[in-house]
């Protein structure tokens, strides 16, 4: 009976303590919030801040911890909601370390997680945040933000496939954010399966017609359903974009393969005024000369373009082409001798890639990957990808030293240093 009577008078205290943070944290002003915060229970008053973090309110956040401070069963919880604060204030590794302390109570080891693999990928730290939001979904298969943050993960690391599968979960667990689609389609164009990035385009413009970058969601459409020879659909989603000179390339291409030669070299003539260089554009113009039955202009065109992108493949084998129609074996010959090496180093890189994206935590993957892409003259990817082997591997001195060669000075590899563009995003045209 006396143990019971000393419980009692535990549960008391402990309620008393609460009443009186919540006055003292209220103020006289608000002598009503405290007690009717009080009424809803510390355990309720805690998910209600939870809900406060999740619409932005931090201050409801850090109110809600004052009022818990004290309270012995919820320092995890006041821990929490601190590192929440940290968080959106930008403190990644001071909340990080709140979040350490809250990762082994029921009621909050799931969001500690969670955000804690959110503040590693904000700093740089991939592998750990991986890690880290791996174990999240674990514990609360339901919350979907730690799937977008995984998913933004393996896409950095450029391990597309465990992107899709967050991906697709996060569409149906949201099914008015149309940004899951957004990125399943840019993937799906990266890898050539066209008729998924389609599907999954028209999916995320069905679920918000206005998003942010609407512009450059309608361009990748545009040039999937090109090279799924839809060219009258193409045609009408390039009429909603900002002429450029990237979108005159993409409607020559739509008259091209529509017949139209003559439509399609005005459209190439105005997109090479505005970039004399362009690698698409030089190639469709190579390609018409050579259908046209032109092998000569082919030749001048495609010698040009060699002398610009000297390590594209396809340009060689357009010039073998152009040369074998003048009746020029030798030179054919020599063309494709230049083009057999960079085809199997072109073949290498997307070996590797799919190297990569089966194995998420091998840094070593992704600085080869970077080595290659040097080779094949793509000095902003294999800076990506020696960027990303850092933010997984920080001691990794290669990368580091490759990244210097590549930008001509020193580097350290926090996180804003980290591509813009994950890896996946520009790789060479194969």
């Amino acid at each position: 009976m006396a143990e019971a009577k000393s419980e009692v008078g535990r549960r008391r205290a402990r309620g008393w303590r609460f009443v009186l943070a919540m006055l003292l944290v209220a103020g006289v002003g608000g002598l009503a919030l405290g007690v009717n915060l009080w009424l809803i229970s510390p355990g309720r008053h805690f998910r209600n801040a939870c809900r406060a973090f999740q619409q932005g309110d931090l201050d409801a956040v850090a109110t809600a911890a004052e009022a818990l401070r004290g309270l012995p069963d919820y320092a995890p919880h006041v821990h929490l909601l601190e590192g929440m604060v940290l968080l959106r204030q930008n403190q990644e590794v001071p909340a990080i370390v709140e979040f350490g302390y809250a990762k082994d109570h029921p009621d909050t080891a799931a969001l500690a997680y969670a955000l804690s693999g959110e503040a590693l990928y904000h700093s740089g730290q991939l592998r750990d945040a991986q890690r880290i939001l791996a174990r999240a979904v674990q514990l609360d298969p339901e919350n979907t933000d730690a799937r977008r943050w995984l998913a933004a993960t393996y896409f950095d690391i450029g391990a597309m496939n465990h992107a899709i599968d967050q991906l697709e979960v996060v569409a149906r667990q949201d099914p008015d954010d149309p940004r899951a689609h957004r990125l399943m389609g840019l993937i799906y164009k990266d890898f050539q399966i066209y008729n998924k990035a389609i599907a999954a385009y028209r999916e995320s413009l069905r679920r918000d017609e206005n998003q942010p970058d609407k512009a450059q969601l309608l361009e990748e459409l545009a040039e999937c359903l090109i090279h799924d020879h839809q060219y009258a659909e193409a045609l009408q989603i390039l009429a909603q974009c900002q002429p450029s000179a990237h979108t005159l390339v993409l409607e020559a291409n739509c008259r091209f393969g529509q017949g139209d030669q003559a439509a399609a070299r005005r459209l190439l003539e105005k997109a090479l005024e505005q970039r004399p260089h362009d690698l698409d554009a030089l190639r469709l113009q190579a390609e018409i000369e050579l259908v046209s039955n032109h092998p000569e202009a082919a030749v001048d065109v495609l010698l040009e373009a060699i002398g610009h992108h000297p390590k594209h493949w396809r340009l060689h084998y357009q010039l073998a082409r152009a040369y074998r129609k003048l009746g020029q074996q030798e030179l054919a010959e020599k063309a494709l001798e230049r083009m057999r090496p960079l085809r199997q180093l072109r073949e290498r890189f997307t070996e590797m890639h799919e190297a990569a994206m089966k194995d998420p935590a091998n840094a070593e993957l992704r600085y080869q990957l970077g080595l290659l892409a040097e080779q094949l003259d793509k000095p902003d990817l294999a800076a990506q990808w020696f960027l990303v082997t850092l933010a997984m591997d920080p001691g990794h001195e290669k990368a580091r030293q490759a990244l210097e060669r590549g930008l001509q000075k020193p580097i350290t590899a926090d996180a804003g240093d980290r591509p813009k563009a994950p890896p996946g995003t520009t790789t060479p045209e194969p």
